[in-house]
Parts: structure tokens; sequence; C-alpha cells
């Protein structure tokens, strides 16, 4: 029975955690194969002798699962795994390459987005860092939203979704024949946009 009772409960905290944690929609394939391995899992045995296990394992993988899927959006909201704003203070306090004033606007920035009256700021997202175990590349999907026909056009538009986007676009434009380049270009957001999809 406790043989049961803890492969309920281990099964249950890894997918519910998983879960939690991840906003990416590879989650969703990842999950689904899982499922399918737990299906066969529990209908493995013998149903005249492991009726009652079955039971056990299921009803504390269910319990489990949900517990967990709530830890998991918990953690993940809060950013429980993520370094405090405390923390990230105290580190460019000590970095001594900052006055404070200048380490509260970087905080700020950092965590809420807010840029101060005299500096700029570009338009990628800041590296603030989430209790997120897997996320979606909001570049790409930038990508595969830009309607583009000419060659500039898509140049620009991988120059746009951010700074690997724009070293792989540099790369295609080593290509001599112009034609070859509007080819390559086009090939790769095909690829892109039918992995996020």
């Amino acid at each position: 029975m406790k043989k049961e009772i803890f492969a309920g409960l281990g099964l249950g905290l890894l997918i519910g955690v998983i879960i939690g944690l991840s906003i990416a929609q590879v989650t969703g394939i990842i999950l689904g194969a899982l499922t399918s391995l737990l299906a066969a899992f529990f209908g493995l045995k013998d149903s005249g002798t492991a009726t009652a296990g079955n039971r056990v394992i299921i009803g504390t993988f269910s319990i489990s699962c949900l517990c967990s899927i709530f830890l998991g959006l918990y953690v993940r909201t809060h950013d429980l795994l993520s370094p405090s704003v405390k923390n990230e203070y105290d580190t460019y306090t000590g970095l001594k390459l900052f006055n404070k004033q200048e380490v509260k606007q970087i905080l700020l920035f950092r965590t809420l987005g807010l840029v101060p009256k005299d500096y700029k700021a570009g338009a990628e997202k800041t590296a603030h860092q989430n209790s997120v175990l897997m996320s979606s590349d909001d570049a790409a999907l930038r990508l595969c939203d830009s309607s583009t026909f000419s060659l500039l056009d898509l140049k620009n538009a991988f120059v746009q979704a951010g700074p690997a986007y724009a070293e792989l676009a540099n790369k295609v434009l080593l290509i001599p024949d112009t034609l070859d380049q509007y080819k390559t270009f086009l090939l790769i957001k095909d690829c892109l946009c039918k992995t996020k999809n």
C-alpha cells in the first residue's frame, strides 16, 4: 500500500509542478505523452490482484497533482525561485558601479519596465528572471505575426525580432544573390512559425 501511495504522490507532484510552472505550448505535448504513459502505468497490473492498488495510485495521483498545480502557480506568480528585489539591490550596490539612486532606477526598469525621464530604453524586454520552467519565445511570435513581402521587409522583421534573429539576418545577407537571400529568409521564417504554432 505504501508503494502505491508514494507512486501516486510522486507522479502527481511531477505533473502538477510542470503544469504550474510552465507557460509554453510545448508543455501540452509533453503532458500528452506523460498522460499516455501514466494511463499505461495505471492499467498494467493484474485486474484481479491490484484493483485496490490502482485505486490508491489514481486517488493519490489526482489529489497531489491538483495541489501541486496550485503550488506551481503560486511559485510562478510570486517568483519564489527568482532572486528578490532586495538581493538584486544588494548585488548592484555591492558592485560599487552605480550610486543608490541609479540602482533604484535599474531595478524599476528590470522589474516593472518603468523608464526614468532622462533615460532611453530599447524595444527589447528586460532580462528580469522569472520563476518559469518553460516560456514562449515572444520574439519569434512577433516575427511570425508580421506580414512581409519584400526582401527589405523580411530583413527588418528579423532585425526587430531581437538580437539573435538580427544576427541570423546578417548571416543570410552574406549570400551573394538577392533572390537566394529572399528564399532563405522565407524558409527560415516558415520553419520558425511552423514550430511555434
